[in-house]
């Protein structure tokens, strides 16, 4: 399953994993998001200094390493 369709169809799994494997990102900021995408994407390029492509790339590690 891709991480674009895991973040809108399984948002609380897709919720816990980002909030284990990057602990700077505050809670109420991926709640804020809501299983949208492209937000994550974004919160994850400017907590960690990501370009848009490598937070893409770390979210689909993530999706495929749980």
């Amino acid at each position: 399953m891709k991480t674009r369709d895991l973040c809108e169809t399984r948002w609380e799994w897709t919720r816990d994993q980002v909030l284990s494997t990057w602990p700077r990102v505050s809670e109420s900021d991926v709640d804020a998001v809501e299983g949208d995408y492209e937000g994550l994407v974004s919160l994850l390029s400017e907590e960690y200094g990501y370009g848009w492509d490598e937070a893409a790339d770390r979210l689909d590690e993530m999706a495929n390493s749980s």
